[in-house]
């Protein structure tokens, strides 16, 4: 009886100590403030070519971390086709949907699959990149202006606040459209 008890007792320990739950909220865990210079980053994009954030001065760019197994970030995707990158591909525009802990075959068969293969996508394998942003939560957007300055930043999908990125980005960009 003993053993059992001792045996139930450490696999309650050990669940508790395996608990990946994150003991701060998803805000603490940002890494960068709105006003701040994002921190810069090169990364090979899936099509082989490199996407250096300081080569992108001059430009108004969003980028979007998020991951395959995310369901919040595969309902954003088609959003970010067709309500951003659709509408601000250009000169003056740049984006990265960096997938974190993911590397190209399995976000180039992601991309095929969800129809989202116009989107630029890279992966962020060792999350470096990711770290330099923030601890958790995804999907993650960040917005910078010409400078390199982070405008906006935002966690989860959610419709107002998509809203909000995609009319900060046209303010940026110059674009009044509606959507």
């Amino acid at each position: 009886m003993r053993r059992l008890l001792a045996t139930a007792l450490m696999f309650v320990s050990v669940a508790a100590f395996a608990d990946d739950t994150p003991s701060t909220t998803p805000a603490q865990a940002t890494r960068t403030e709105v006003g701040q210079l994002a921190p810069t980053f090169a990364l090979e994009t899936v099509d082989g070519s490199t996407f250096d954030l300081e080569a992108q001065r001059g430009k108004v760019v969003l980028l979007n971390f998020w991951a395959t197994w995310c369901p919040p970030c595969i309902e954003e995707m088609p959003a970010l086709r067709d309500r951003v990158f659709a509408r601000f591909e250009g000169d003056d525009f740049a984006m990265l949907c960096i997938a974190r802990e993911e590397d190209s075959p399995k976000i180039r068969a992601f991309a095929k699959k969800r129809k989202v293969t116009v989107l630029p996508m890279a992966g962020d394998v060792d999350r470096s990149v990711y770290a330099q942003y923030a601890e958790h939560t995804i999907p993650r957007n960040v917005v910078l202006d010409r400078e390199g300055r982070i405008v906006f930043q935002s966690f989860g999908f959610e419709e107002p606040e998509f809203t909000e990125m995609v009319e900060t980005i046209a303010e940026l960009v110059g674009d009044e459209a509606p959507e």
